[in-house]
């Protein structure tokens, strides 16, 4: 028996680790199986190779039900093949329509009596099931229904993002009513694709520029001004900005990467003790991660 992991995203662009982390938390030994495709069709080439070998008895763990399926019909179909071939089913966010709960509910059936009140048992027995199966047949529909609306509603977003938010002038997105213009404005603008390539160079260039603007103070965000550089084609910056934040704490006698550092405040801790900088090592993650997943910009 068998215990498989299947991941899914729908473009390359996206990140897959989530999901992999997620399964791996709860099923340590499952072999991950992978690809970049729509979940709007069950014919995807890893899928249908995982299909393929699978006996009876093994087990299939999905992140969510949206991973196996985002057709309502496609997915209630396959669903019920795999069940009745012995296939374990495990939706990690939807445990209510795992296989084992749906073969508990219609194994569940109330024992017959011999008398006449077999009758109104029987119709129970059958409300049961059809009551089990409705519930899975709604989870595909709730998935297929989320990505039909989700276009729809990303577009609506962005548009008043820009609408409200966006300065043509400066090129600057700011914050309402204190009007604050922040680093992490125009990184998440960025990042979600609020702003055009052009106009996150333009967005970061001018904060050098900008007055007032208020600065990351933590590796946490740099790590994602970082990537905010590169998505706008800013690859000397992203390097030097690495450099220079973490550079800057090593070249102040850090050990370990802080929590929290400012490069013009040597005073700053978030355990109101400015000696103490830090008591956990993952800062460290960000180098680490750039400089082997940009080899090009960061290992020149």
């Amino acid at each position: 028996m068998n215990i498989y992991g299947y991941c899914r995203i729908s473009t390359a662009k996206q990140s897959i680790d989530r999901q992999i982390r997620n399964i791996k938390v709860e099923y340590p030994t499952a072999h991950i199986v992978q690809e970049a495709y729509t979940g709007t069709s069950i014919f995807r080439p890893e899928w249908l190779k995982l299909y393929r070998i699978l006996k009876s008895g093994d087990t299939v763990v999905f992140d969510s039900v949206s991973r196996m399926s985002r057709n309502a019909e496609e997915g209630f179909a396959l669903y019920e093949d795999l069940y009745h071939k012995g296939i374990r089913l495990v939706f990690l966010k939807e445990h209510h329509i795992d296989t084992e709960t749906y073969k508990k509910a219609l194994s569940g059936s109330i024992a017959m009596t011999g008398t006449n009140v077999d009758f109104i048992l029987k119709g129970i027995n059958e409300y049961l099931m059809a009551l089990a199966k409705e519930q899975i047949k709604l989870a595909f529909e709730q998935s297929e229904k989320e990505v039909a609306d989700l276009p729809a509603l990303t577009n609506k977003m962005i548009k008043a993002a820009r609408k409200n938010l966006y300065n043509r002038k400066t090129g600057l997105f700011v914050g309402t009513g204190d009007k604050q213009i922040s680093y992490a404005s125009q990184i998440w603008m960025i990042l979600s694709g609020v702003a055009s390539k052009a106009e996150g160079k333009k967005a970061l260039s001018a904060l050098d520029t900008t007055q007032n603007v208020c600065y990351p103070g933590t590796p946490y965000m740099y790590h994602y001004y970082i990537q905010s550089l590169i998505d706008c084609g800013m690859n000397l910056e992203a390097k030097e900005a690495l450099i220079n934040y973490w550079g800057g704490m090593i070249a102040k006698g850090a050990d370990t990467f802080w929590e929290a550092y400012d490069p013009t405040n040597d005073f700053i801790s978030p355990y109101d003790f400015y000696p103490i900088n830090s008591y956990c090592h993952a800062w460290s993650c960000t180098p680490v991660y750039f400089i082997r997943k940009y080899p090009e910009i960061f290992q020149k």
